[in-house]
């Protein structure tokens, strides 16, 4: 990952990824992408395919990733959203670096 030195590098190379593409996630992701944020990119994970491509298609910026901890090593900010009994099972199997923001929001 591009070195960051000030608040400028980070909006320049912001990369974004969202691990779990269900209607919490994609809701956030075309609203992230129909405003005024700046980013690099968008990588969702491949989970829920139809919605992953339907939402790849409309946006340009937004890839699908191989798999989730492609979006772990990749994205300046994670965001994880997920149903709850599946959180234990991804935490298991994702190396996940403490630099990184992990935002994690669970559906009930």
């Amino acid at each position: 990952m591009p070195k960051v030195s000030t608040f400028l590098d980070i909006v320049l190379i912001m990369k974004l990824g969202f691990i779990g593409t269900g209607k919490i996630a994609s809701s956030v992701i075309i609203g992230i992408c129909n405003s005024n944020i700046s980013f690099t990119k968008i990588l969702i994970s491949p989970r829920n395919r139809l919605i992953a491509k339907k939402i790849s298609k409309k946006f340009k910026k937004v890839i699908i990733a191989k798999n989730n901890q492609e979006i772990v090593n990749s994205c300046n900010w994670v965001f994880c959203q997920l149903l709850q009994q599946l959180e234990k099972k991804l935490s298991k199997n994702l190396n996940l670096n403490l630099i990184k923001l992990l935002l994690v929001l669970f559906q009930l």
